[in-house]
């Protein structure tokens, strides 16, 4: 009898022991993972343009969003063979090659990947630093840094964009990326400027009203809950994402880059499940997160469309997804999506 009581104890003491993503288990999280690495892998190292080493995956900045996924999947699943693949490309030459193609870019005005492709540079050159002890990506990415914060400086870009020209990512980018590197007066400036720019938004989109690849609520969301949630602005946003309605966007997409949205809003949820712990929210952000899985197949057939790109955005929602539930190694010094997820994902 008394074991029989201790077995229900037990019982109770485990089902409200669950971490918020009620949906989600690691082991789905690990095979999750290793299929959308293996779309990220078919393109990375092609040769599809000029650059020295970001030629892969059609285009500059999906390169380089590809070369910061493989990175990620392998440190989360230790593959060091992939590791050293990928880190073996990212050597000095060849990010001194990338580095004075991109200051001649910008000596003739061109502004080349402004901010879109810049700010994912920071999120790849931050993960491998941390993670694998490689700072050759830092002489590039302190420069593109301070190219994005004269941007920010210019009221660069806009956070009701759905696409390249989105505010909220870049300048979360730039946020993560002062804390990364220990800039406490950039970092205040950085936050000054969204709290103006966050309560000047006259209307915000309503979730697929854009055909773009960002929902510009959930953006403005993972944004502050960086920078710290401001008061009003982070209350009306989710307010406004309830009102949209919380279910993903099904397919077939109206457009290309429609095919990432339901993973880039995943981003914006588990900010706010981070900030907040809404279950709702959570069970939200594993709908988004499913729905894409189920469709790799009609997805992954499309590679100019969608495959040498969206698999990236998954990876980095599953990173976030993550990085809500469990503590980081750092204890969450270095901002709110800084820290390694201490989750084995092999």
């Amino acid at each position: 009898m008394k074991w029989g009581l201790v077995r229900f104890w037990l019982l109770i003491w485990f089902l409200f022991a669950l971490p918020p993503a009620l949906g989600r288990t690691t082991e789905e999280d690990r095979q999750a993972l290793s299929q959308l690495a293996l779309v990220v892998e078919e393109c990375v190292f092609l040769q599809e343009t000029t650059h020295p080493v970001f030629h892969g995956c059609v285009d500059w900045h999906s390169a380089v969003h590809g070369h910061w996924a493989l990175l990620r999947v392998a440190h989360l699943q230790k593959k060091d063979a992939l590791a050293k693949r990928v880190l073996s490309r990212l050597n000095p030459a060849g990010m001194a090659q990338e580095e004075a193609w991109i200051r001649r870019q910008d000596r003739e005005g061109n502004q080349f990947e402004m901010p879109y492709g810049r700010a994912w540079f920071l999120q790849l050159a931050r993960d491998a630093e941390t993670l694998h002890g490689v700072n050759t990506l830092r002489p590039l990415a302190d420069y593109l840094f301070q190219s994005l914060l004269v941007y920010a400086r210019q009221h660069g870009g806009t956070l009701e964009d759905s696409r390249y020209n989105n505010a909220s990512w870049y300048l979360y980018q730039a946020h993560q990326w002062t804390l990364f590197t220990g800039q406490p007066e950039a970092r205040r400036e950085i936050e000054n400027i969204v709290h103006k720019r966050m309560v000047s938004v006259p209307r915000w989109p309503r979730f697929g009203e854009e055909q773009g690849f960002f929902d510009p609520k959930a953006m403005a969301l993972l944004l502050l809950s960086s920078t710290g949630p401001q008061q009003g602005v982070w209350d009306k946003l989710l307010v406004d994402l309830r009102r949209d309605g919380l279910q993903p966007l099904s397919w077939p997409v109206a457009s290309a880059h429609q095919g990432g949205i339901n993973y880039s809003r995943s981003w914006g949820l588990s900010a706010a499940v981070r900030v907040t712990g809404d279950q709702a929210l959570a069970r939200a952000r594993d709908e988004h997160l499913a729905i894409m899985l189920d469709q790799l197949p009609q997805w992954r057939r499309d590679y100019r469309r969608f495959s040498h790109w969206v698999a990236q955005f998954g990876i980095l929602a599953l990173v976030l997804a993550q990085e809500a539930v469990e503590p980081t190694l750092d204890g969450g010094k270095n901002g709110a999506t800084k820290g390694n997820a201490t989750t084995d994902f092999r």
